[in-house]
């Protein structure tokens, strides 16, 4: 290939890899459907899952709307048994970042297989029983939506990582204006066309809003994690500065305890900032405020050289793994014995 035709082959892979074209044309719909998108499910169907999951068992599932978001699609709640306000709290979040799809179906596995084996399994019975356990399943449903929708539409696309007002919701949570980086992922300027933009002011954004009057100003949790992708890592406080937090010694010892529970392959463990700095995040905010261990974890090890033909080029898969159940076990039962953790800490102090 000569020079002129080098550069006119990149151009023709930069169009599709940034705005997508058909890539199944002739193809009927549910078959195009059914490569793109794989095993995940669209916003809709997402919501079909959790009312199931909760009409299910009514008696255990206590299902609520906390709010709405930019685009008016619901955010909801999900408590399972009894809270007297006084027991172990756990908190699940995902899908803060709208393109990484991979951490809603996590939280709905974790959600499914407490309903599912309470009164069946002893030690998930026990844990209904004893902890409170809280799971927002989808915290960025219009960023959800259109990345799906963008992906089903052409099979590649842009990224909506952030919400419909273009706000990273992982940086517009409550934070020190003292702190600052130069580092453009950390949030801490207020470029609008950042993928990293914190908003006009913490809480600004009807999500973020919704998850502070609708949970943490009903309850303080032990033990928070918060699914996102990708990159295999367990990351606590701080991402506002190098120094370690007071507690950073347990927070290992309990990512430890996560990682140990890993059954085909173990994340890496990070505070926060030593992988980069982020300002305005849920897990700085939680453990200052409320003194709660707050996790991300981010799931899988996406490689876009695995997805087929043409998909290679689909920011889909560059931010999803390709094998989501494979990902799902591998956490599960680590997600379960986290609520154990929640449990022991809250008994401990």
């Amino acid at each position: 290939m000569n020079g002129k035709s080098r550069k006119t082959a990149v151009w023709i892979y930069l169009f599709i890899f940034l705005f997508g074209i058909p890539l199944y044309a002739g193809q009927p719909e549910s078959k195009i459907k059914r490569k793109r998108l794989g095993e995940y499910k669209t916003l809709f169907e997402v919501y079909q899952q959790i009312w199931s999951i909760a009409d299910s068992r009514p008696d255990l599932v206590h299902l609520s709307k906390i709010g709405y978001s930019t685009d008016g699609f619901p955010i909801y709640l999900c408590v399972l048994g009894q809270d007297d306000g006084q027991k172990p709290a756990i908190l699940y979040t995902a899908n803060i970042h709208g393109n990484e799809c991979v951490a809603t179906h996590m939280a709905l596995a974790i959600l499914r297989h407490f309903v599912q084996n309470e009164g069946k399994d002893q030690r998930i019975t026990r844990l209904i029983q004893d902890v409170s356990i809280w799971i927002v399943p989808m915290l960025n449903p219009d960023g959800y939506h259109d990345t799906v929708r963008q992906q089903l539409t052409y099979g590649t696309g842009l990224l909506f990582r952030k919400n419909a007002s273009g706000v990273d919701l992982n940086r517009n949570f409550p934070h020190d204006p003292d702190y600052h980086s130069w580092d453009p992922r950390s949030g801490s300027n207020w470029l609008e066309l950042s993928p990293n933009y914190r908003g006009e002011k913490p809480l600004s954004e009807p999500e973020t809003m919704a998850l502070q009057t609708g949970v943490l100003d009903k309850r303080t949790f032990d033990i928070a994690l918060g699914f996102h992708t990708s990159g295999g890592l367990i990351v606590y406080p701080w991402g506002r500065q190098p120094e370690p937090c007071p507690d950073d010694a347990l927070f290992r010892e309990v990512a430890l305890a996560y990682q140990s529970e890993q059954i085909h392959y173990p994340y890496r463990i990070h505070q926060q900032y030593k992988w980069y700095p982020v300002i305005g995040n849920i897990n700085d905010y939680l453990y200052e405020k409320y003194g709660t261990l707050s996790y991300t974890i981010e799931l899988g090890r996406p490689d876009p050289s695995n997805a087929p033909g043409m998909q290679k080029l689909s920011l889909f898969w560059v931010s999803n793994v390709r094998d989501l159940d494979r990902e799902i076990e591998n956490n599960l039962q680590a997600c379960i014995r986290m609520a154990e953790w929640a449990e022991k800490l809250h008994n401990s102090r």
